[in-house]
């Protein structure tokens, strides 16, 4: 399965796109960690319809809410935890402005 990181993601984890032979999302985010040398997880908060990427870097805990979609469709709205191969994973922090 293909991770993406969009925009500050990437800069955070030092990488724009892995692969990951994981299928479920604990699985997936310690696949990664691995592959980065920083443990990195994804906290899903169903009460209050919001996902939090969790970096543990050097010492420092970093939490950024972010949107987090399995192939296009957000993974909070489907509750969905376990994804298929041929899946595409997307991390992305959102950005504002006016």
């Amino acid at each position: 399965m293909k991770v993406r990181f969009g925009g500050s993601v990437r800069n955070l984890l030092g990488a724009k796109e892995l692969v990951v032979t994981s299928t479920s999302l604990n699985d997936i985010f310690r696949e990664i960690s691995d592959k980065i040398s920083k443990e990195v997880q994804l906290e899903l908060d169903y009460e209050e319809e919001s996902a939090y990427l969790v970096v543990h870097d050097n010492g420092k805990v970093l939490k950024s809410w972010v949107v987090a979609l399995y192939n296009g469709d957000s993974i909070l709205a489907s509750g969905q935890t376990n994804f298929s191969q041929d899946g595409e994973l997307s991390i992305l922090i959102p950005v504002g402005g006016g």
